[in-house]
């Protein structure tokens, strides 16, 4: 190990080569994910979100406390409910909202997927 390794404190500082390698094996396993959950997709079926959803129809609306349906995608516009604000769905009405509060949309993992794939340039989807 160089002594460019060591920090103030004799803390471990990666090199610019490791934090450019650790970023690449990031980006790796986030596109690992996104590669998954679209061959999942492809097939209609979602297991994240069908997790998190399980038997629930209905969900509570984060601004009202009241009880709201879940947003349906044969039945409900999606551009009536959700708008992207960078990597974040935004619900834009009470179906919108208690769909990402159940449904976990917003989590953090997803939220860092949706970043990387801003800087790549193929998000967010077209509408």
């Amino acid at each position: 190990m160089n002594c460019r390794s060591f920090g103030a404190r004799g803390i471990v500082q990666p090199t610019q080569a490791q934090d450019v390698r650790n970023r690449k094996e990031n980006r790796s396993r986030v596109a690992h994910d996104l590669e998954q959950r679209v061959r999942i997709r492809a097939r209609g079926l979602c297991e994240y979100c069908n997790r998190n959803k399980g038997p629930n129809l209905v969900g509570i609306d984060k601004n009202t406390h009241e009880i709201a349906k879940l947003y349906h995608p044969r039945r409900d516009r999606w551009a009536d409910h959700f708008r992207w604000h960078g990597p974040r769905l935004r619900g834009l009405t009470a179906t919108g909202r208690a769909t990402i509060r159940v449904l976990a949309i917003n989590d953090s993992l997803a939220i860092a997927l949706r970043r990387e794939l801003i800087l790549e340039g193929v998000f967010p989807p077209q509408t």
